[in-house]
């Protein structure tokens, strides 16, 4: 019974986190998180976190800070990515998370510097997404060319 009762309690806590978050708060939060790997969240990453948002969900500059906003505040208070990962998963197909993957290099690219903090933790995302390794790698060239 008093099992019961704390499976229905982390169910419900966990669901009221699902339901607050948008794939777009999801996503910048999971960019912000490359972002503070190399311990340095600085202008260039926040103006390419912003743009990236803009492309991906076709949203102003305005509602993409705000975005950034209220994910550097969920990063902040979240030490664990699995309700993000979740819903991530849950509502974005597979070539989306690809895409996803390239936002996450440009984001690690913002310094011109692809820090060994940053490229380990785009590898784990790209484990908790299930991206295919060879995606994963496709990805980093394909942004690299990109910037060449």
């Amino acid at each position: 019974m008093l099992r019961h009762f704390f499976r229905k309690l982390l169910h419900s806590d966990q669901q009221e986190i699902d339901d607050s978050i948008t794939v777009e708060v999801a996503t910048a939060v999971l960019m912000v998180e490359v972002a503070h790997a190399d311990h340095d969240f600085s202008d260039a990453d926040a103006r390419v976190v912003i743009r990236e948002l803009e492309h991906a969900f076709g949203i102003s500059a305005m509602d993409a800070k705000s975005v950034l906003a209220d994910a550097i505040s969920l990063h902040q208070e979240h030490v664990s990515f699995h309700e993000i990962v979740r819903l991530l998963n849950r509502e974005i197909v597979p070539e989306s998370r690809v895409t996803l993957m390239k936002a996450l290099w440009r984001v690690a690219l913002s310094d011109q510097v692809v820090h060994r903090y940053e490229e380990g933790q785009i590898r784990k995302i790209a484990d908790w997404l299930y991206i295919p390794h060879r995606d994963f790698i496709r990805s980093k060239l394909d942004v690299q060319e990109e910037r060449a």
